[in-house]
């Protein structure tokens, strides 16, 4: 397995699979001041462990906030090495009271150099929302702005299906 692979299954499958099923644990976890060099550093280089390591949780780093408008947190993580094709520079989760309505995105290289920002269902489905910021404050306000539009959309697991799909949606 590449370092690209692991960065890539880091980010379309293990952390995504987290989110959908331990969700609630997660906020907490990233509420917790010490879970950025504990936890964190538990949880990702397992992943990122098939080839000669040389990253920390240093080069994940983690962002967080609360947006009172959707009385959730919006926590952004920003991954290393992403000039690759179909490799992701930054991961959006949003977390709700009662972890009602999660959302998982990502923005991803494709293969003409630009980044997009897709929201990712619970398997293996993705809705395209277009070209991504480089700023990431302003993606932050523009992802925040899609899920306020269709705040379920994302948590449907209904609209998931066995091979991996792309939606696109006008925003």
């Amino acid at each position: 397995m590449t370092k690209n692979d692991c960065l890539y299954d880091f980010a379309h499958r293990h952390l995504k699979e987290l989110f959908y099923t331990r969700g609630d644990r997660m906020l907490k976890a990233f509420m917790d001041s010490s879970f950025y060099s504990t936890e964190w550093t538990r949880f990702l280089m397992p992943r990122l462990v098939p080839w000669d390591n040389s990253y920390t949780a240093d080069d994940f780093p983690v962002k967080s906030y609360y947006m009172k408008e959707i009385r959730g947190v919006l926590v952004r993580v920003s991954l290393p090495d992403a000039t690759d094709n179909l490799l992701c520079r930054r991961i959006y989760m949003i977390f709700r009271n009662y972890y009602s309505k999660p959302a998982y995105f990502i923005e991803e290289r494709n293969y003409d150099g630009e980044y997009c920002l897709f929201g990712m269902l619970s398997g293996n489905q993705r809705i395209g929302f277009g070209t991504a910021s480089d700023d990431a404050e302003k993606e932050v306000r523009h992802v925040l702005r899609i899920y306020k539009k269709w705040p379920g959309i994302l948590s449907d697991t209904e609209k998931s299906g066995p091979g991996l799909q792309s939606i696109k949606m006008k925003i």
